[in-house]
């Protein structure tokens, strides 16, 4: 039986560390590729109106509310709420309203000054982002309200979660899991969801 020399053993091991290196940037590539985590969606709805009676109005979307630790996510869901609304036209206007209103009153009188029909009242509820290692988590409410009477036609709530990927051990490595989505692509589901909702009635 002939031994193989010792620069021959060394060769023979760096090529299979390089095969198993290979087999491992495989399987993390297509791991990584297959496993991106998705975002789910909750909707619980508080109020519902008929969408057919209010595609003519003009709507004022005022910037969304949020507590001093989601205050991040406030212009990017209101941007992404008023580029949704704007793609979808669930109504004939969509307009945005730059003031922050303390009350709804006072979001009133402002609707009623800009010509509006409808306001939009978006909020944050809550917030935890965890960089992507740890769960995230978006609790967002979006109200809209007759802006002559005050009239609560659409309350809804919606909570986004995305989860990070469980590791994959093998024996010479182990493969971190896809991280969890961050809130501004949680905003942009919760935005669209909601966007589909209101719509979805006229296009059936």
């Amino acid at each position: 039986m002939t031994r193989l020399s010792c620069p021959m053993r060394m060769l023979t091991v760096a090529l299979t560390v390089c095969v198993l290196c290979g087999i491992s940037g495989c399987i993390y590539s297509r791991v990584r590729g297959d496993a991106e985590r998705p975002v789910n969606v909750d909707m619980e709805v508080m109020a519902q109106s008929a969408i057919e009676q209010h595609t003519m109005n003009s709507a004022g979307l005022f910037p969304a509310e949020a507590p001093v630790e989601a205050a991040a996510i406030s212009e990017k869901f209101t941007s992404v709420l008023h580029a949704q609304l704007l793609r979808a036209r669930p109504f004939r206007e969509i307009r945005m309203i730059p003031r922050q209103a303390k009350s709804d009153a006072e979001a009133l009188w402002y609707a009623r000054n800009e010509g509006c029909d409808l306001i939009i009242l978006p909020s944050i509820l809550y917030l935890a982002d965890g960089s992507g290692a740890m769960p995230t988590r978006l609790v967002a409410r979006i109200r809209i309200l007759d802006a002559r009477t005050g009239m609560v036609f659409w309350d809804v709530k919606q909570i986004a979660r995305s989860v990070p990927g469980p590791d994959l051990d093998f024996t010479w490595t182990t493969i971190s899991g896809e991280p969890a989505k961050r809130f501004p692509e949680l905003a942009e589901k919760l935005a669209r969801d909601f966007t589909l909702y209101l719509v979805q009635p006229v296009r059936r």
